[in-house]
């Protein structure tokens, strides 16, 4: 199941936004209807950023993110974060008389801002945790106040939207991306993925969904359908915006899933293109290995070693073999008799020198009796070319 929410990313993020947005056009007719007594205005500011917001999301992870784009992305959630918060603000304030004044909003955003010494992971995980965490709970607050005076048909749409807001402050605000400080090293994005199996994202939009289905279930009962012509219009105006968002989600579907397939065959012709590459230049450090041991085997100096192993013959040998190591730029060049025992090499003053050791040539390198060989792998799988001169002892 995780791995299939991993591959519709891009859609949860889509219809996240969707959701939000949706929630905004409701909030902006309901700010329109007279005698209200929340502030619908700040929550359509919400919805609608917020909603923006899970969009930039999805373009970063289509095609990639950077520093001035995740900079962008964080200004417009906090921004979102703000007016929510000044949703619930307002709503005690206008509610009691009084209140937190605006200097709340400084100090959670300076609140927020201490994530930054974290980097930018610390700085949206702390931004979560000081104002989506206060926003949904505040939210919430405001519409179960609300409904404490509403009538019993508008009652339980305005409990259900609360208890959808305090449970997103706590997906939001809790739920954060990893960061280099407790909780956020502990439960995070990550951790939640694979104790649920689902993605926080997800989660997140089916609360959005919920939140904006309350609200609109909220305008229709508060406001019989024939109670101005005003209020009609903005009914009518709204089943249009709903099947809009509902063309637009089926729309963004397909969109989604093209812009999938899209990045997945735009992978595999780069990836298609880097091996294509390492091919190329692997074949071409085999050659120029094939063309030095080629080389080294028409020195008239290297034979002489192999029947008499005299100091001077072995002197002429790894004279020859340090020249031709500086001249290809070889790892090591070494001379191999009929066994494979190496009897001379450019490294031999080294702790690892091959002198005297039986070397092993993997068997797709290694030459016959007689022949060159041609390029050496270590263990560690780095290409070190070494020329080989494999020549009959007698």
């Amino acid at each position: 199941m995780t791995t299939f929410f991993q591959g519709q990313m891009d859609y949860i993020f889509f219809f996240y936004g969707l959701a939000f947005i949706g929630l905004g056009v409701v909030a902006y007719i309901l700010s329109k209807e007279v005698n209200q007594r929340l502030p619908w205005g700040w929550l359509a500011l919400f919805g609608l950023t917020h909603g923006a917001n899970e969009w930039l999301d999805l373009v970063a992870l289509v095609w990639g993110d950077g520093v001035w784009f995740g900079s962008l992305r964080w200004a417009v959630m906090t921004a979102s974060f703000l007016c929510l918060v000044e949703f619930g603000r307002l709503s005690l304030t206008q509610r009691r008389g009084r209140g937190p004044g605006r200097g709340l909003l400084v100090v959670l955003a300076l609140a927020a801002g201490l994530g930054g010494m974290s980097g930018w992971s610390g700085l949206n995980a702390a931004s979560r945790y000081a104002l989506g965490l206060a926003g949904g709970l505040g939210a919430g607050w405001a519409l179960f106040a609300e409904a404490r005076q509403a009538n019993s048909k508008c009652r339980s749409w305005l409990l259900a939207g609360g208890i959808g807001f305090i449970l997103y402050g706590l997906a939001t605000g809790v739920v954060v991306p990893k960061a280099g400080f407790f909780p956020a090293n502990t439960l995070n994005y990550a951790t939640f993925t694979s104790l649920t199996g689902l993605p926080i994202q997800l989660v997140q939009g089916l609360l959005a969904l919920w939140i904006a289905a309350m609200i609109t279930g909220y305008f229709q009962a508060a406001w019989p359908a024939d109670y101005e012509s005003g209020h009609r219009y903005r009914a009518r105006y709204l089943y249009i915006v709903g099947a809009a968002l509902a063309l637009i989600l089926a729309g963004g579907w397909l969109l989604t899933e093209f812009l999938g397939n899209l990045a997945g065959q735009l992978l595999r012709k780069d990836s298609l293109a880097h091996n294509q590459f390492a091919i190329q230049r692997l074949a071409f450090e085999l050659e120029r290995a094939e063309e030095a041991v080629k080389a080294m085997s028409g020195s008239p100096w290297l034979a002489p070693a192999l029947s008499s192993r005299s100091p001077q013959s072995l002197a002429q040998t790894n004279a020859v073999l340090d020249r031709y190591q500086q001249r290809f730029g070889a790892s090591v060049t070494y001379l191999l008799d009929d066994s494979g025992v190496t009897i001379a090499s450019s490294n031999r003053g080294d702790p690892d020198s091959f002198v005297g050791k039986k070397l092993r040539l993997p068997a797709l390198l290694s030459r016959s009796h007689g022949g060159p060989g041609g390029t050496l792998f270590r263990p560690g799988g780095h290409l070190e070319k070494a020329g080989v001169l494999r020549l009959p002892s007698g």
